[in-house]
């Protein structure tokens, strides 16, 4: 849902006029601050979830504060950055590439860090 709604808000700030190649930079960081308030408040949450569903396994809840934190990060980054490429690469039919690349490839690679992120550190532990 993270890619999706940074992708919506930045396919719609091009539209608008309000997000270029000039300031995308400026654009990235306010996505990656409110992306980081909501993934702290999130992981937090299931952290302490899966400390308590675990029976008391601290390790456990850090894995998935981590993963997941990466996962959401990942997420919006590849969500941000998706209108951009689909305009670059299609831009006489950005809407029709637009919904397959800005679902399937960020949902992809988000989930792969996850479970990339959460193996190590299973593994580590």
């Amino acid at each position: 849902n993270v890619s999706l709604q940074a992708s919506t808000l930045t396919a719609r700030g091009m539209t608008n006029g309000q997000v270029t190649w000039q300031n995308w930079k400026e654009w990235m960081l306010q996505e990656l601050e409110t992306t980081i308030y909501i993934g702290l408040s999130i992981t937090g949450i299931l952290g302490l979830v899966a400390v308590v569903w675990s029976g008391g396994k601290v390790w456990f809840g850090v894995t998935i504060i981590v993963a997941q934190f990466c996962s959401i990060l990942l997420a919006a980054i590849t969500g941000t950055l998706m209108p951009f490429l689909v305009a670059s690469f299609f831009p006489s039919r950005p809407p029709y590439w637009i919904g397959l690349v800005e679902t399937a490839l960020p949902d992809l690679l988000s989930t792969l860090a996850m479970m990339l992120v959460s193996f190590k550190l299973l593994e580590y532990h």
